[in-house]
């Protein structure tokens, strides 16, 4: 997983969504690997490579409630034209929140597996 994540973290803005959101999945599942099998690696080792791929996590998390809100607001201002303001702040929250996903995936992506 860990050099599928970095794959992705080469091309991330270039990605589709569903292959961002894969990306996403990835980046949950080896978290949840690496805390349940950290008590066998040196904690020092472990912790670093925890903190760079909790902060892809982050990022990704929130990159995700944006599409998600975005969709739900999309329904919205069908029946409440007032709602297009919001529609706006998640467009530009996106853009800053996806190049902050692309530069924690870059850390990632420089981090030594402690394995």
């Amino acid at each position: 997983m860990h050099q599928q994540i970095c794959k992705d973290a080469d091309q991330f803005l270039q990605l589709d969504i569903p292959s961002r959101h894969r990306t996403r999945k990835r980046v949950k599942r080896l978290r949840y690997c690496v805390e349940f099998v950290a008590s066998l690696y040196p904690v020092q080792d472990v912790k670093h490579y925890l903190k760079d791929l909790k902060s892809a996590q982050e990022s990704l998390g929130q990159y995700n409630d944006l599409m998600v809100a975005e969709a739900l607001f999309q329904d919205m201002v069908k029946r409440k034209q007032k709602a297009w303001f919001i529609l706006g702040w998640i467009a530009s929250e996106k853009k800053y929140v996806l190049q902050q996903a692309q530069q924690h995936l870059d850390d990632y992506s420089k981090t030594d597996t402690f394995w």
